[in-house]
């Protein structure tokens, strides 16, 4: 694969061959990455990284739940579910929202 970053000019040839992020911060930076074919599928929005880096990503979210469990009280916070099951799938919630930058 090809990737290149920073404050790339972008011509009419390189869009052919390359799909360019919109600029970025306040210079102008750029993601750039060599297109090519891909095949349609119901799961292609998760081709871009290996399964390897979804387990960890899955791990990630799944180990911040169980660290915002213990650090929002446990049990003694009044406005968390009072069973467990309730706490990790409300913690999860948190963790899931903040990796995908989702303003609730």
């Amino acid at each position: 694969r090809c990737f290149a970053a920073g404050a790339l000019k972008v011509s009419e040839s390189v869009i052919r061959d390359f799909f360019p992020t919109h600029p970025y911060m306040e210079k102008g930076f750029k993601i750039m990455v060599k297109a090519q074919e891909a095949p349609i599928s119901f799961m292609s929005w998760a081709g871009p990284f290996e399964l390897n880096l979804w387990v960890v990503v899955i791990c990630e979210v799944v180990f911040i739940a169980l660290i915002f469990m213990i650090t929002e009280g446990y049990g003694t916070n009044p406005g968390l579910p009072e069973n467990k099951i309730g706490q990790f799938m409300d913690s999860f919630y948190w963790s899931l929202t903040i990796l995908l930058a989702v303003a609730d």
